[in-house]
């Protein structure tokens, strides 16, 4: 026999979060489900109300709400609150579940000094032709997201005094980790402008450490690299790496990062018909085609280097940062072959998960 319409079981929330972070909240509850047809969830935050999904049977209801952090200037302290609604023949009564609060730090990125000090991500300018140690402009846009989050935070960097080569950037709060995409533009008197456009880079408190090429301009030839489907669709919005091989090392080098534009385009910069090139392709992160080792040459005004991606839909394989690997489908016996080569020494072990569609 009920004695009352609503019992709370528990719920799950966050005390902690940073700002433009998704956070899950769940509310475990006990009801008369043979007077009320109906229950529904609301959760409130910030004035924000986001509409819970139920789970659970009879008079059982699990409520969870997946929760976006607003963008802040200062830590904030923001409460959170349950509405639950229940409805039978004479109408809905609703009842607000005891309050939470949450602590919501706000991100921060910029050199390393004080008062950030935890390395994430370390640029070196290097020159491409010789791998020295290079000066150089450093001008760029970060957008920055706690992993796994959709919201992002922009930072914005410049450096056009010419004097630095190395670039230390650090972040807040230091125990998180943050996917960033990047905009970044290097100029130096004598050499090309470069351009590393990174897309969906996860970094932490490891420290990833990149190098960036600069190539002379007596020796740099300007390419166009034409992104297209096998329907000779252009593929805009594509990451395309540029990878130089260097034979004294046995190393195929990213030296530039570009994003095709609303043709599938976008301009590189190579060494023409004296060092072997290779492009990697990238969609939302997924490598969808990887070329074969070739010298470029310009036949032909403009310079044109065409990439076909050898599937229409964006389908592929997430690729290990610092491990060069391949993925091939023979269509006759129906093997996947994948190859790969770790000259790290860190890499353990792997496994190759293939779903077909």
């Amino acid at each position: 026999q009920w004695s009352y319409n609503l019992t709370v079981v528990s719920q799950t929330y966050p005390s902690l979060a940073v700002e433009s972070s998704t956070k899950t909240y769940s509310s475990t509850l006990d009801y008369n489900s043979t007077k009320y047809g109906v229950i529904t969830g609301i959760l409130t935050l910030n004035e924000t109300q986001y509409l819970g999904t139920r789970t659970g049977t009879g008079d059982s209801a699990i409520f969870s709400a997946d929760a976006t952090m607003p963008n802040i200037d200062d830590e904030v302290n923001l409460t959170t609150y349950w509405t639950i609604g229940l409805t039978d023949v004479s109408g809905t009564v609703s009842y607000n579940l005891t309050s939470n609060n949450v602590t919501v730090s706000i991100i921060n990125m910029s050199l390393c000094d004080s008062p950030l000090t935890v390395p994430f991500w370390n640029f070196t300018m290097l020159n491409e032709s010789n791998e020295v140690e290079i000066n150089g402009t450093f001008e760029a846009t970060f957008s920055v997201k706690q992993t796994g989050s959709i919201a992002t935070n922009q930072f914005s960097f410049a450096d056009t005094t010419g004097v630095n080569s190395q670039f230390d950037f650090c972040m807040s709060p230091s125990t998180e980790s943050y996917t960033i995409a990047t905009a970044i533009k290097l100029t130096k008197i004598g050499f090309v402008d470069k351009f590393y456009n990174y897309d969906e880079i996860v970094v932490t408190n490891s420290t990833r450490e990149d190098n960036l090429y600069m190539l002379a301009t007596e020796d740099s030839t300007s390419f166009i690299v034409h992104v297209v489907d096998v329907s000779a669709t252009d593929v805009t919005e594509a990451e395309v790496r540029v990878q130089r091989f260097y034979p004294g090392t046995g190393e195929w080098i990213t030296t530039e990062i570009l994003t095709t534009n609303y043709v599938g385009e976008a301009v590189g910069h190579l060494l023409s018909e004296d060092a072997d090139y290779r492009f990697k392709v990238y969609q939302s992160g997924v490598s969808v085609y990887n070329s074969s080792a070739t010298k470029i040459t310009c036949a032909v005004t403009p310079c044109t280097v065409t990439l076909v991606i050898p599937i229409e839909s964006e389908t592929g394989f997430i690729e290990i940062e610092d491990i060069d690997s391949s993925l091939v489908y023979d269509q006759t016996t129906k093997i996947f072959t994948y190859t790969y080569s770790d000259t790290s020494g860190d890499f353990s072990q792997s496994r190759l998960y293939v779903i077909s569609t």
